[in-house]
């Protein structure tokens, strides 16, 4: 016996056209939430994709500016390590002055002492 002799072919297929549209319904109310997070998805990408080039662009210029300090520093350190090797050069240079003169003063009182006696 077919289970569907006592329903009528009509019964059953107002049956399935009231599922069949609530199913459509179902799966129409599932595409819209997906292009909703679909498009809530792609806006939130650029606002971080813009977030993120303005902060890599602010990297970007605390690195500029460290490379600037840098080169100032470096500068600076060329320029005290000149002065120093200048320092060193003019020590060593009053230094064998100093001896030289020492020497002329100790042979002149030598002459003067050695002249005197005779």
């Amino acid at each position: 016996m077919s289970p569907f002799k006592s329903c009528e072919i009509e019964d059953i297929l107002g049956t399935v056209r009231a599922s069949a549209a609530a199913v459509q319904a179902c799966a129409s109310d599932i595409m819209d939430n997906i292009l909703v997070n679909a498009h809530q998805t792609i806006h939130e990408n650029h606002k971080l994709a813009r977030q993120t080039e303005e902060e890599v662009g602010e990297l970007s210029r605390k690195i500029e500016e460290i490379l600037k300090h840098q080169k100032s520093f470096q500068l600076a350190l060329d320029a005290a390590n000149g002065k120093t090797s200048l320092l060193s050069l003019l020590t060593e240079l009053i230094s064998k002055f100093t001896a030289s003169v020492a020497l002329e003063y100790s042979a002149l009182t030598y002459l003067r002492k050695t002249t005197r006696a005779a």
